[in-house]
């Protein structure tokens, strides 16, 4: 009768054991699943981010809205200036003599 009592209460030990295992996996797997959501919730907000800049970079929008305020469009913004008529180089002599510095 002993053997049998001691046998019932090891079983019950053990089940509560697992029972236990089993329970906490549950609880970790509830937690993975509330993290995975809250990413994907941020992915979602990042993408929408992404298609307002986007939308609002657009250089057909942005020319019109330059042109709407009044500021020159990029087209002529970024043309290569020229120098006035009779305009000395600014390029210094030294970069144009590359083997001065070899000579001395």
């Amino acid at each position: 009768m002993l053997k049998l009592l001691v046998t019932i209460c090891a079983f019950l030990v053990i089940a509560m054991g697992v029972l236990g295992l089993a329970q906490y996996r549950a609880e970790v797997q509830s937690q993975t699943v509330r993290l995975h959501q809250n990413i994907e919730d941020k992915r979602q907000v990042l993408w929408n981010q992404q298609v307002e800049i986007t939308h609002v970079s657009n250089p057909i929008t942005l020319a019109s809205n330059l042109r709407a305020a009044g500021i020159l469009p990029i087209e002529q913004v970024s043309r290569p200036r020229t120098p006035p008529a009779g305009a000395r180089p600014t390029t210094p002599t030294v970069e144009r003599d590359l083997i001065a510095p070899l000579r001395q």
